[in-house]
């Protein structure tokens, strides 16, 4: 498991995220699904957060997420593609 603060958050389904950042302040950010929130925190709180398939990024994986999902469409639909 990695130790200290993560570089960024992948959030997979849309929500609230409660992130804990390294002074100890809550920012709650609002976001959609497949979501890279590039900021540095020491944890996600349970309370205050909704969004789910949350996984904390580090080092480098912060910045390949951040790329691939820069031409990502969501789609509610997926005969959108038809």
């Amino acid at each position: 498991m990695a130790k200290g603060s993560a570089d960024g958050f992948f959030i997979g389904a849309a929500g609230t995220v409660a992130v804990v950042g390294e002074d100890g302040d809550v920012g709650t950010f609002t976001v959609d699904a497949a979501t890279v929130l590039p900021l540095g925190g020491k944890r996600v709180n349970a309370t205050g957060t909704t969004a789910t398939g949350i996984v904390a990024l580090y080092g480098i994986a912060s910045a390949i997420f951040s790329t691939l999902l820069l031409d990502v469409t969501v789609l509610d639909d997926p005969t959108e593609l038809e």
